[in-house]
């Protein structure tokens, strides 16, 4: 006897039966349809013109619209179903359920992500004709490849867009459960109405039409490692492509482990790598193109290094730090664990138990030798060889490798100062809380230098101390520079010290406890 198709949805993923069978009733989808016939109606009436009495459509002003809106609704409304969703499965006790069932982690999340949202993508489905068709329309006067995106290249980048921000959502609703249940409730608004925003900014970005149907935009000004801008659209799904399957691991992991870290420190250095190699992509072709001029314009360049590269590694040390009991437990036990006696690296280099400070020592390598020919470019271009510090003191080697070694170390600082916080901790943070305490972090200078209104040059060696230490090097003369690195060196050996005491003692402590109880 042959499978029906939801018998053969039931065996392949329950998961997803039971997501399906709740939501596909004949009043929800007709309450669909009707709502999405609504929608389209409107849209057209929008987007027409009465004109010496002939209705007609403007198909330019519907398909602009339809890109713009269709996304970002889709991506709001299914942050919203799927955060709310493990949340009330919270709320209900029945998350665990889930989780000890004999179901695969993935094919459970799988279910959850194709079938919480299922509604939503029927209304969308219904709306996808009337797209197409406007595309369609449009499509003469347009070279090939522009054709084939205006009417099926857009489809993937909306998978994969939204994708990026369903497992997202998924994650921070997963890392949300296991904190207070009250604020919980708040987490499916808050979490869509951030996604509303960001998706809006993303869509304009990723979507913009204009180069399509006006002469003046025939170059999108891409330009990754020197690939012709026929790449552009496949580079562009490989970059979503990597960021879903990121996502997926990191949520996979949360929901099968709970408790250890967000990703592991293998996971990590993937991660940094290859961010950092994608950003290269854009400020290495930047740098030796505005070399041939003599000049620095590599906007894209002091971005990355300014926002990015900081941020990427106290998000990793807050993601890679254990909590409390852990580390305590691998202090304790790390050498009777095994029948072997592990070395002391692999432990911190590898053991997701152990403190991140091995971990965050190999971001920096990384990111220093990814980073290596953009500075070994940077530093032969005619501005930068004629050029001197705003403190009139030549950019000499030794002032840019101070620059490069106090850099290394503020890193390190901030990175021992997350795990020593969230050491101290008696209640374990919860993941997402410490992603927040990176982001503080890294934003602590600029209230200060507002608040007292001071410049770049006035506040260098406030600079020195954010974890933006280049821009306060620039405006720092080579004496200091020198002086303070080892000042600075000197403190991370101090905190390193000191986290090492604290771990001792507390390891210590616990152990008379258990003795008492004992």
């Amino acid at each position: 006897m042959s499978l029906t198709l939801l018998e053969y949805i039931g065996e392949s993923n329950p998961q997803f039966y039971r997501e399906i069978k709740g939501k596909l009733t004949r009043r929800n989808v007709l309450v669909t349809v009707l709502i999405s016939l609504l929608f389209q109606a409107l849209l057209i009436l929008k987007n027409s013109s009465d004109r010496s009495g002939i209705w007609s459509v403007e198909w330019v002003s519907l398909y602009r619209s339809l890109n713009w809106v269709l996304p970002i609704f889709a991506i709001a409304i299914g942050v919203y179903l799927l955060s709310s969703d493990l949340c009330r499965e919270q709320l209900r006790g029945t998350l665990n359920f889930v989780r000890l069932s004999p179901q695969p982690s993935e094919s459970i999340l799988l279910g959850k992500l194709l079938g919480v949202p299922i509604l939503l993508y029927l209304g969308i489905a219904l709306i996808l004709p009337l797209h197409f068709l406007a595309a369609a329309s449009l499509i003469a006067g347009l070279p090939a490849g522009r054709a084939f995106f205006a009417l099926f290249g857009v489809y993937p980048v909306w998978v994969g867009l939204s994708g990026i921000y369903y497992i997202v959502a998924m994650l921070f609703a997963l890392l949300g459960s296991e904190g207070n249940l009250k604020d919980i409730k708040l987490l499916p608004a808050a979490s869509s109405l951030l996604a509303l925003i960001t998706a809006s900014m993303a869509t304009a970005v990723l979507l913009r039409p204009d180069w399509m149907f006006y002469p003046a935009f025939e170059s999108t000004g891409w330009n990754w490692f020197f690939l012709p801008e026929r790449f552009a659209y496949p580079w562009l799904l490989g970059t979503l492509f990597a960021l879903n399957l990121w996502s997926w691991q990191i949520a996979n992991r949360s929901f099968r482990h709970p408790n250890p870290t967000l990703i592991s420190k293998a996971q990590s250095y993937w991660i940094v790598g290859g961010t950092h190699f994608w950003l290269l992509g854009f400020a290495l072709p930047d740098v030796l193109v505005n070399n041939a001029g003599g000049r620095i314009e590599s906007f894209f360049s002091l971005l990355a290094l300014i926002a990015i590269v900081p941020m990427t590694l106290l998000v990793m040390a807050a993601a890679l730090s254990p909590s409390r009991k852990t580390l305590i437990d691998w202090a304790r036990y790390r050498h009777v664990r095994e029948p072997e006696k592990r070395e002391l690296w692999r432990d911190l280099f590898l053991e997701e138990k152990s403190p991140a400070l091995g971990a965050i020592a190999v971001h920096i390598l990384l990111m220093a030798a990814i980073w290596l020919p953009w500075c070994v470019f940077f530093l032969h271009s005619p501005a930068v060889e004629n050029a001197s510090s705003p403190n009139q003191q030549p950019l000499t080697p030794l002032h840019l490798a101070l620059t490069f070694f106090i850099t290394a170390i503020v890193f390190s600082i901030y990175a021992t100062l997350i795990q020593s916080i969230i050491f101290q901790s008696r209640n374990p943070m919860q993941n997402a809380s410490k992603l927040l305490l990176a982001i503080s972090l890294g934003l602590t200078p600029l209230p200060l230098i507002t608040l007292f209104g001071l410049g770049i040059e006035g506040s260098a060696v406030l600079w020195l101390f954010s974890p933006l230490p280049f821009i306060g090097a620039f405006f720092t003369p080579t004496p200091l520079l020198l002086a303070i690195s080892l000042a600075q060196l000197a403190l991370l050996y101090f905190l390193l010290r000191r986290f090492q005491s604290q771990l001792q003692e507390a390891g210590e402590s616990e152990f008379k406890r258990i003795l008492q109880q004992g």
